[in-house]
């Protein structure tokens, strides 16, 4: 399969399209950078106006999958899950069989040719995160920590979802393509497409995400600074989701030459990040991803949460709900140009109003309705 673009397939397990019953709809990768997003959905039609059973184990949450009719007459075939919301595909023309049932088409994926083409508002894949609890702030052992970094919380979190990927180039430029106030940021001449959207304030953001909710009709937002921190460890309580140790595997982190070229002095009690073959940002999912298959937890760009900034864990909501007093906005994850002490999982940072930088970027989120 393309590494981009997402395919949808009606049918067994393969996703072969078999006899008159069975479609394979895909959409296929496109210039906007669509991250690869396969749901395989084995089925069994009890009849084209009834709901269509399911079978074996999806590999995507899928909610309801049924065959109904537009007001054309037309046949519709409707998609309901909690990651992409509700789509609805139609046939064009109107279908043999008699109307059953008035219903509008509201959504942006169309069936023709049993092809789903997705309405060009592209975004990233979102990752349905298992609700649970963790210990937020310092890792295990770690002597090394800061007060802001303290006191270590149980905290709870309830399922969420979360963007695998950071927003790209791709996708925020698109936005600006569409919206004629938005200045694109710039790349700093590190290129543009797949890596992450860098050089925009937190006003930006704000507004983009606005734009997005209304064309996708969806809820995205930015995650509270306890759902980011518990999806980073996907379960882990060390330093990184990987371990203790700085991995070029998993991540990039600043390295001398690179931090010297942009003529900032090298502190040498910093510990080099290994060399991960990219000296500022990396197209996203360049690297292992967490157990929870989410990519550049760690470094890359710094990602922004909802939460204002505030100096310690001591008030953190144990429900994992975001701090709303204060200014500016919490800062995680580390970058590109941090060194390994400050791309921790636990480390914090602020992003003060209005400020932009070449490294900090994106991450959505969105709660389960």
């Amino acid at each position: 399969m393309s590494s981009k673009g997402w395919e949808v397939h009606f049918g067994d397990t393969g996703g072969n399209a078999k006899g008159p019953n069975r479609y394979k709809l895909s959409g296929k990768g496109n210039s906007h950078g669509l991250l690869a997003r396969t749901l395989s959905i084995p089925y069994a039609i009890v009849s084209d106006s009834q709901w269509i059973t399911r079978k074996g184990k999806l590999k995507d949450q899928v909610d309801l999958i049924k065959i109904g009719y537009n007001k054309r007459g037309g046949r519709e075939v409707h998609i309901k899950s909690p990651l992409v919301g509700h789509w609805i595909v139609r046939r064009t023309g109107p279908s043999k069989i008699k109307k059953k049932k008035n219903t509008s088409i509201k959504d942006s994926y169309v069936y023709k040719k049993k092809e789903i083409v997705a309405s060009a508002i592209p975004f990233p894949t979102m990752t349905l995160v298992p609700q649970g609890s963790f210990l937020r702030g310092c890792a295990t052992g770690d002597t090394s920590c800061w007060p802001i970094e303290k006191p270590t919380k149980k905290v709870s979190i309830k399922e969420f979802f979360i963007a695998t990927t950071e927003v790209t180039f791709a996708q925020y430029d698109f936005y600006c393509d569409q919206v004629k106030s938005c200045v694109k940021p710039d790349d700093n001449g590190w290129g543009r497409g797949n890596r992450p959207v860098i050089n925009v304030t937190e006003g930006e953001v704000f507004k983009y995400i606005k734009w997005l909710n209304n064309k996708t009709k969806k809820s995205f937002r930015l995650p509270s600074e306890s759902e980011w921190e518990y999806a980073a460890r996907s379960g882990s309580d060390a330093k990184y989701f990987w371990g203790n140790e700085p991995s070029a595997k998993h991540s990039n982190g600043a390295q001398k030459a690179a931090i010297e070229k942009l003529g900032i002095a090298w502190n040498k009690d910093w510990v080099e990040w290994p060399d991960d073959e990219y000296e500022y940002t990396a197209p996203v999912a360049s690297f292992t991803p967490n157990k929870w298959g989410l990519y550049d937890m760690i470094g890359n760009v710094h990602e922004i949460c909802v939460d204002r900034w505030y100096k310690n864990h001591t008030r953190a909501a144990i429900d994992g709900s975001p701090w709303a007093r204060g200014t500016g906005r919490v800062l995680k994850g580390g970058a590109w140009d941090t060194n390994a002490f400050f791309s921790r999982i636990s480390m914090r940072g602020i992003l003060p109003p209005k400020v932009k930088t070449y490294a900090i970027g994106i991450r959505l989120a969105m709660s389960v309705k």
